[in-house]
């Protein structure tokens, strides 16, 4: 009885030694399913915010972190593309930049441009959005907002550049701008165009001052 009784147990032991390595496979192969499956998460979390940081810096102004031109001409075409959004288009020219960048080098001439820009953000809010134009010109896009609106936040803006350049260096710096409100049907380069045209005559009247209409 006893060989047979010890060949029993022995197979019950591999058996059960079988069944144990088994479930030790399985429980690894589980194991390993989830630690990929979580590094698969991640790799697609960092691809994902990898492409967003990619994205945003070709929207983004690299030295005032605002939208830039690019950027802008999408966003005019969506708004454009939705004929219930009416906006206005205001192009800012910073009045004397160039002489202010001879005279206190480009060090604080990139300040200004900095500070303008978060000045610019702080007003928009969710208005519409700032954007950096090119070199001292900037954009706002404007939605829902009227013309004496418009005239009130960009005199808020002109007083705050003001004081921030008089404390700064003991200078008062201004901005000039044309409002240019957009009609159903006109192209995103005819838009720029008028608001140029209105920027121009602000300059050509003195400069420091907001030109809606050309009449």
């Amino acid at each position: 009885m006893r060989p047979l009784e010890s060949e029993k147990l022995s197979k019950e032991v591999v058996l059960q030694s079988t069944l144990c390595s088994l479930l030790i496979v399985l429980l690894c192969v589980f194991l390993i399913s989830i630690l990929l499956q979580m590094q698969r998460q991640r790799q697609e979390e960092e691809v994902k915010k990898l492409n967003e940081q990619l994205k945003d810096a070709a929207d983004k102004d690299a030295l005032t972190g605002i939208y830039n031109r690019r950027y802008l001409n999408q966003y005019l075409g969506d708004l454009i593309l939705d004929e219930k959004e009416e906006f206005d288009a205001v192009l800012i020219d910073l009045d004397f930049f160039k002489h202010v960048n001879d005279t206190y080098g480009h060090g604080f001439g990139d300040i200004i441009l900095v500070e303008f820009a978060r000045l610019l953000t702080k007003h928009v809010k969710n208005k519409g959005i700032a954007v950096r134009f090119g070199g001292e010109e900037f954009m706002l896009v404007l939605k829902g907002m009227n013309t004496d609106e418009i005239g009130k936040m960009l005199e808020h803006i002109r007083r705050e550049y003001k004081e921030f350049t008089k404390h700064e260096k003991n200078i008062e710096c201004s901005f000039s701008s044309g409002v240019q409100h957009y009609t159903e049907g006109i192209a995103v380069t005819v838009l720029y165009r008028l608001a140029d045209e209105k920027l121009y005559v602000a300059k050509e009247r003195g400069r420091n001052q907001d030109v809606f209409d050309l009449e």
